[in-house]
């Protein structure tokens, strides 16, 4: 969970909306998510570019798991904004992000995890010599609020 504190648009770039991107693709209306292997290693990688992405979501209103040996899926509902993240237990998908807008939907891939968890740690230990909280405490909270949700592995 540490890594959903650093918040750094440095190390989750590769996932998140820029602004040319939401131009291009319009306003986000739903998010599908694909995670290899494990959610609880893998699931904030997905989540955080998620809160990132879309400021404009609203407020958290409900997560609902729906758990087995083979898949973790977590449908999550924002007042303006919908989502499903998948996590295929045991199986190495891609890890992937579809972002549908009103216009086009556009797919951002995380193609390399070690350096993207690197980056993290890095801006987790700025973050803590420099005494700065780059997520705010809501953010984290509702981070954490779904990751504990789908946290479940046979």
């Amino acid at each position: 969970i540490a890594s959903c504190l650093v918040g750094s648009e440095m190390c989750i770039r590769d996932r998140i909306l820029s602004l040319h991107d939401k131009k291009n693709i319009g306003n986000v209306k739903y998010i599908e998510g694909l995670i290899p292997k494990s959610w609880k290693k893998y699931a904030v990688h997905l989540i955080e570019p998620i809160i990132q992405s879309v400021k404009d979501r609203g407020d958290l209103l409900e997560v609902r798991p729906i758990l087995n040996n083979l898949v973790t899926k977590v449908y999550i509902k924002w007042i303006n904004l919908e989502a499903v993240i998948t996590t295929y237990n045991g199986f190495d998908v891609p890890f992937e992000i579809y972002y549908f807008g009103e216009q086009q939907v556009l797919k951002k891939n995380m193609n390399d995890t070690f350096e993207s968890f690197k980056k993290s740690i890095c801006m987790f230990i700025d973050s803590i010599n420099s005494n700065t909280n780059p997520i705010s405490r809501n953010e984290t909270l509702e981070i954490v609020e779904i990751i504990e949700s789908g946290n479940y592995e046979s």
